[in-house]
């Protein structure tokens, strides 16, 4: 019973939320190698893919600032100004001109594609 109870207390313990800022997501992800994707249209569109980020630079709950390797699934829990809550998973979003594009945490199903503008995003909870 006793190992049980320190089983779920190190769990519980090791649960670990960060916070990032919308525009410190897309500050880090513009600084990853751009995806150049041509169209038929004949103009090519330039997006950074979450993928692509090698380490995520966070804040935990005194401020401080994480750097978290991306190498584990991290899942993004964004709300919108109008409360809107939603998950993306960092490896399957991408950021397009103004605005995060992704899959949520049903992605290997086929999962719910949420696009989202920058500026309209309250806070992002941050899961590795």
């Amino acid at each position: 019973m006793n190992k049980f109870l320190v089983l779920c207390f190190l769990l519980l313990v090791s649960c670990k939320s960060y916070q990032i800022d919308a525009d410190s997501l897309q500050s880090q992800l513009q600084k990853t190698t751009p995806v150049i994707d041509s169209l038929s249209e004949g103009r090519d569109i330039t997006f950074f893919k979450g993928e692509n980020l090698e380490e995520l630079i966070v804040l935990n709950g005194n401020g401080e600032k994480v750097v978290l390797k991306t190498d584990t699934p991290i899942v993004l829990k964004v709300t919108r100004k109008d409360g809107f809550k939603f998950r993306y998973y960092l490896n399957s979003m991408s950021l397009f001109e103004n605005e995060f594009k992704g899959m949520g945490p049903t992605y290997l199903v086929g999962g719910m594609i949420h696009k989202v503008k920058v500026d309209s995003i309250a806070s992002i909870k941050v899961k590795p």
